[in-house]
């Protein structure tokens, strides 16, 4: 009879490892796959500049993730400010921020998405001021426009019940005689399973969650050109004028690294007399030259030579760019 107490409580403590392991690997996956239901959608313009605000959900419970998304259309050459986030808005708790690449959507005009994933703390009315967000077109007098939107109001609800049914209290049992105590090593067991569940699902829930890149106030010449690149909308149609306008602006960019980072002024000159005059100050080094000589003639066939490249000779070129700032670019430590 003993034998068989003994064995019957293990069990049961086996089960109720078995539910803390489900408990702790479902926790997240349990949010995400909730039922989307349709959420807030708001659209704010000025001037060229579009902004898309949604979310996914209209209210949320105080298990569940909120995504707050904001699209903009703007102009291909604007460099977009991102509202400036902490990691905390409001009583909302930011988990992660995805931005897509730029995706030239006609002519002149780039779609840009970036995604944020909050989570609660307490149940109650959260607020979500409104965001600010700032566009600045390259090579336009440095004109800015700013666009806000409006102020969002999002219910998050307790996942309890509104009212606990009342019990009626039973009389107190009579006293029970308490069985003899289990072995230890049966309580090593126990206890180091439950410290690896814990560990596991420590594990699953920091693998999930995100971390926010902040972006430093001041940036070096490489940083601004790798920026610039990131924005350049690479073209997808073929199209004539938009592979002369792309082979324009990525040789400008390369430009303005080399004067930024190196010091030289020369706007104004052809690019021969940009090249002899790197030549003649010494400012690059023997090695790089012969990629820079390289790049910038291609970049002259397709502007004046009515050189016609693939998408292939596209691709090369920028990959080209960004090596050559890459192999340039100012150390971290000088």
């Amino acid at each position: 009879m003993h034998r068989f107490w003994i064995r019957q409580r293990i069990f049961i403590l086996w089960v109720i490892a078995g539910v803390l392991f489900l408990i702790a690997c479902g926790k997240d996956d349990g949010r995400q796959a909730a039922e989307t239901v349709s959420g807030i959608r708001k659209t704010f313009e000025k001037g060229p500049v579009q902004v898309f605000l949604e979310t996914d959900k209209l209210e949320i419970t105080i298990a569940e993730r909120l995504a707050l998304s904001l699209t903009v259309l703007a102009d291909e050459n604007a460099d977009i400010g991102w509202p400036s986030m902490d990691r905390n808005i409001n009583q909302f708790r930011v988990i992660d921020v995805q931005t897509t690449q730029p995706e030239l959507v006609d002519h002149n005009r780039k779609k840009v998405v970036r995604t944020y994933v909050m989570e609660p703390f307490l149940a109650g009315e959260y607020i979500i001021p409104p965001l600010k967000m700032t566009f600045r077109k390259t090579g336009a007098g440095n004109e800015i426009i700013t666009v806000e939107t409006g102020e969002l109001t999002i219910p998050v609800k307790s996942v309890l019940p509104d009212a606990q049914p009342k019990h009626t209290p039973h009389d107190i049992k009579p006293p029970m005689d308490i069985p003899g105590i289990l072995p230890y090593w049966i309580w090593i067991i126990i206890g180091g399973i439950l410290l690896a569940l814990v560990i596991f699902a420590v594990f699953l829930r920091k693998k999930k969650t995100g971390s926010m890149n902040r972006e430093e106030v001041r940036l070096s010449a490489h940083e601004i050109a790798f920026r610039e690149l990131e924005n350049l909308a690479v073209p997808i149609q073929m199209d004539r004028a938009e592979i002369k306008l792309f082979y324009q602006k990525i040789s400008d960019i390369l430009r303005r690294y080399i004067e930024n980072r190196f010091g030289v002024n020369a706007p104004e000159q052809t690019t021969e007399e940009f090249l002899a005059g790197m030549d003649s100050q010494n400012v690059i080094a023997t090695v790089h030259k012969p990629l820079l000589r390289s790049f910038l003639a291609q970049c002259d066939l397709v502007k004046f030579a009515e050189h016609n490249p693939g998408k292939e000779d596209i691709d090369e070129s920028f990959d080209r760019c960004r090596y050559f700032i890459d192999q340039t670019k100012t150390e971290p430590n000088g």
